[in-house]
């Protein structure tokens, strides 16, 4: 369930540890950024309303240890560590999540203002960060494409003066041959 608060609310671990069955409606999990004071509204997935179904009506905190006891973000973050490690995955972190899921928006070409929503923030800086990002990648992406298929006529230069070859290869084009 930890991994999917995380996942499907952009959470950091500061507000994963106080979400309580108050926040959760029938089809959304309300609750403002303790960081920022920002409202977040995020919809149930079905992976997640699965987990959700399974949690003990006695339990208020969606998110805990041992005898029901409240986790603090800095413990939740060793116990998910800790976890992500035994699974043979040592690079994954609660954060992590959030940030990977901000760039899969980012890379789908979520906006600045959908990237706040999702990370509860009041201002573009940090969704302008993911967008950015994702831009230059789909810019560089559409560059080179445009080098697919190239026109013969194009002719392009080797890098070693040794290997050049272009006044050949324009004679060639020209009909003429040395």
């Amino acid at each position: 369930m930890r991994f999917l608060l995380a996942q499907n609310m952009g959470t950091a671990q500061a507000d994963l540890v106080l979400l309580t069955r108050g926040h959760v409606s029938e089809a959304v999990i309300r609750y403002s950024r303790r960081k920022t004071g920002v409202p977040g509204e995020y919809p149930i997935s079905p992976d997640l309303r699965a987990e959700l179904n399974l949690l003990p009506r006695d339990h208020l905190l969606m998110v805990r240890h041992g005898a029901g006891l409240p986790y603090k973000p800095e413990t939740l973050g060793n116990w998910f560590k800790d976890q992500a490690v035994a699974a043979g995955l040592p690079h994954c972190t609660i954060h992590g999540i959030r940030k990977g899921q901000a760039t899969a928006i980012a890379e789908h070409g979520g906006t600045e203002n959908e990237l706040m929503a999702f990370l509860a923030r009041s201002t573009p800086d940090e969704a302008r960060t993911y967008v950015k990002k994702a831009s230059k990648l789909k810019l560089s992406t559409r560059a080179l494409g445009r080098l697919d298929g190239t026109n013969p006529e194009q002719v392009m230069s080797n890098l070693s003066h040794k290997l050049d070859t272009i006044a050949a290869q324009v004679a060639e084009l020209k009909g003429k041959t040395k």
